[in-house]
């Protein structure tokens, strides 16, 4: 990081405490990017999927961002109102290790060089995420498709819950 840790608290420019939380925000950020901060071995390149949830009056809708992975990798399972996603991304090494910066990594003769990396910020690894549906569902009512990396678990919601809110008077105290 090209910033200084403290923010000048002298310098009459700003707000310092703003400037605090904007360097705390950017160090909690680079946690996730391996690479950046200099992160241990186990925990540099694990696989953290984004996911959204989103609510309509009909359905609740799961989607996730599986870079790089396919249905075959990915698993969606029901247990009570647990909705669980997981899966594994695999590496997509072919020779050398993503640590290795060796001149043994050159290969030797009639070998093809394994690749020397000077940056990993691309991760793998098995993860499980799990949702908590906030209704009653039916597994029936489940549909789940996968589509250029993004996988769509759409619940649909039993009528009961599909009413329209209604609104609630308020009287004066007393």
């Amino acid at each position: 990081m090209s910033k200084d840790w403290l923010p000048n608290l002298m310098s009459g420019r700003g707000d310092p405490f703003a400037a605090l939380r904007r360097q705390l925000d950017d160090i909690i950020d680079d946690l996730g990017r391996p690479g950046r901060t200099g992160m241990p071995a186990p925990f540099a390149n694990v696989f953290d999927p984004k996911i959204d949830v989103t609510e309509t009056e009909t359905e609740l809708t799961v989607t996730a961002e599986l870079p790089g992975m396919t249905e075959r990798d990915v698993e969606v399972s029901m247990v009570g109102d647990l909705l669980t996603i997981r899966g594994e991304k695999s590496h997509e090494e072919t020779q050398g290790d993503p640590q290795e910066k060796t001149e043994e990594a050159r290969g030797s003769e009639g070998q093809k060089p394994r690749p020397v990396y000077h940056r990993v910020e691309r991760s793998w690894g098995a993860f499980e995420r799990t949702i908590r549906i906030p209704f009653e569902f039916e597994g029936d009512k489940v549909k789940a498709d996968f589509k250029n990396g993004v996988l769509r678990v759409a619940v649909e919601k039993p009528p009961t819950t599909q009413s329209q809110p209604r609104k609630i008077e308020i009287r004066p105290g007393g």
